[in-house]
C-alpha cells in the first residue's frame, strides 16, 4: 500500500474521537474522515499515524440503511457533531453495542442486551456551549483544524442559547483581540449567563445597548475568565462583569446552584432520567457515599433526607454542594479531598454502606478501587462517560466479589460518539 492509493472498503465502526473505521479486503484497518456504519466507500490513503493507516473518503459506492439527510446546515463542515448522517435510533444502538463490546473485551460479565435511555429531545437539549471566536466571528472549528466555521444557529443548543448567540454575533464584544472563546449557559428557568474567555487580563468592551439586549433575553450574569493554559476551556481567574457569581438549574422539582465556570451536566433531561434510575435502585435505609460528587446533584436528588457523604476534589464544587444541602436541610456531609483518601477515613466510621461513583473520563484511581474492594460496599451505582475506563474498573471489581446487575446507555450527547452509561454493581453473597 502506498500514499494516495485508493481502496474500496466498508465503514464498520467509529473510534472514540469520531474517526470512521474502514475495513478493506486484505488490508489493515483504515481510519477515515467520514461515512456511516454500513457505507461502502472508496478511501484514499493519506499516511500513517501511530501505526494506523489514515485515509480520506473520496466516494460512497453504496449507502447504509442507517444513513439519513443531515439535519443541520453545518453538519458537513462544523466539528461539533460526529453522527449527523446516522439516524438517531441507529446512534443509540451503536452506543449500546460499543459499551457491550468494551466490557466483553475486558472479560466483564453483564446482563445482555444493555438497556437504552434515549433522549426524547435530541435537538435543542444542550444547556452549555463553548464557542470559538476568531477575527470577530463566532463559530466552531472544523474537525481537526483551527479553521472557524461561523455558526448562526446551532441545532443542539437551546433556543435561548441561540438567541444569545445571535446577539453576541452582532455585537462589538467579539472584536476584542484577546477574546478566544465565549461560553453560553442556559437553564430550564429561561435564564442564561455568558462567559468571555481571554488569553490575558484585558478589558472586555460591552456596550450598554448589548447588555440591555442580553438582559432582556434572560442573561442574568456576564463573566470574564482569564485562561492561563490553552488546553483548558476556562481559567481559574473569573471576574464578574454583570450579575451575581452563581448560576442555577432546576432538575425535576429541585434547584441546584453552581459556579459560572463549574461543571454541570449539559443535558438536563437525561440527567433527570439518570436520577430516576438511581432512585429505583438505591437502598433507602443504607448510608450513601457519593464519590466525585460535584455540587451534590445525584446524592441530594436520590436521598434528600438521608445520611449522605459527598467527596469532591474541587473546592468551589464542595462549597456549592454545602449550599445546596443547606437549602434542603439535608443530613448530607460534603468533604473536600481526594476520593481515595477521604473514602478511607469515612469507612473507618461506618460499616454497611453503598456508593455512587461518577468519576471523570480517566475513571477511578487505582488506589480508590483497592479501597472499595477492601471496604466491601453492598452496592455501587457507577456513572461513566468512558466505556474503556468503566470496563477496566468493572473487571477489577468483578474479579473481587462483585457482579454487574444492570447496564444502561444514557444518551447524554446525541449526535456525538460520546457514550455515557450507568452500571449497577452488587456484592455477591458467598
Amino acid at each position: 500500500m502506498n500514499i494516495n492509493e485508493n481502496y474500496i472498503g466498508k465503514v464498520s465502526d467509529y473510534t472514540y474521537d469520531g474517526k470512521r473505521v474502514v475495513k478493506a479486503e486484505n488490508m489493515p484497518v483504515i481510519f477515515a474522515d467520514n461515512g456511516v456504519i454500513g457505507d461502502q466507500v472508496k478511501v484514499r490513503i493519506l499516511g500513517k499515524k501511530r501505526g494506523v493507516l489514515q485515509g480520506k473518503v473520496i466516494g460512497t459506492l453504496a449507502t447504509s440503511s442507517c444513513r439519513q439527510t443531515v439535519p443541520c446546515p453545518y453538519g458537513h463542515s462544523c466539528g461539533g457533531c460526529d453522527l449527523q448522517e446516522m439516524n438517531y435510533e441507529a446512534q443509540t444502538e451503536w452506543k449500546s453495542s460499543r459499551l457491550e463490546r468494551e466490557l466483553k473485551k475486558n472479560g466483564v460479565k453483564f446482563p445482555s442486551p444493555c438497556n437504552n435511555l434515549a433522549s426524547k429531545n435530541n435537538k435543542g437539549f444542550r444547556n452549555h456551549m463553548q464557542w470559538q471566536v476568531k477575527d470577530g466571528k463566532i463559530g466552531l472549528f472544523a474537525k481537526g483544524t483551527n479553521e472557524l466555521v461561523e455558526v448562526q444557529q446551532c441545532m443542539i443548543q437551546t433556543d435561548l442559547g441561540n438567541e444569545i448567540l445571535t446577539i453576541l454575533s452582532e455585537s462589538e464584544a467579539v472584536n476584542n483581540k484577546s477574546l478566544r472563546l465565549i461560553g453560553i449557559r442556559t437553564n430550564t428557568l429561561q435564564e442564561a449567563i455568558v462567559i468571555f474567555v481571554t488569553n490575558e487580563n484585558s478589558k472586555i468592551n460591552i456596550a450598554a445597548e448589548t447588555i440591555v439586549k442580553l438582559s432582556d433575553a434572560g442573561v442574568i450574569g456576564i463573566y470574564q475568565s482569564v485562561e492561563s493554559c490553552i488546553q483548558f476551556h476556562y481559567g481559574a481567574r473569573v471576574k464578574t462583569l454583570y450579575g451575581e457569581g452563581i448560576f442555577r438549574e432546576k432538575i425535576g422539582e429541585e434547584t441546584f446552584q453552581y459556579k459560572p465556570t463549574g461543571f454541570f451536566q449539559t443535558n438536563t433531561e437525561i440527567t433527570l432520567g439518570a436520577i430516576d434510575i438511581i432512585k429505583q435502585n438505591i437502598i433507602k435505609d443504607l448510608p450513601v457515599i457519593d464519590l466525585y460528587c460535584g455540587v451534590g446533584v445525584l446524592g441530594l436528588s436520590v436521598l434528600p433526607d438521608k445520611l449522605i457523604y459527598g467527596i469532591e476534589y474541587g473546592k468551589e464544587a464542595v462549597e456549592m454542594a454545602k449550599i445546596n444541602g443547606l437549602k434542603r436541610e439535608s443530613k448530607a456531609v460534603f468533604i473536600y479531598g481526594k476520593a481515595e483518601e477521604k473514602y478511607r477515613e469515612i469507612i473507618d466510621k461506618i460499616n454497611l454502606h453503598q456508593l455512587i461513583l461518577d468519576p471523570p473520563r480517566g475513571g477511578c484511581d487505582r488506589e480508590l478501587i483497592n479501597e472499595i474492594i477492601r471496604a466491601k460496599p453492598v452496592q455501587i451505582v457507577y456513572l461513566s462517560c468512558n466505556p474503556n475506563t468503566l470496563a477496566r474498573d468493572l473487571k477489577k471489581l468483578t474479579d473481587n466479589g462483585y457482579c454487574v446487575k444492570e447496564l444502561m446507555n444514557i444518551d447524554m450527547f446525541p449526535w456525538s460518539v460520546h457514550v455515557e452509561c450507568i452500571a449497577l454493581i452488587q456484592r455477591e453473597i458467598s
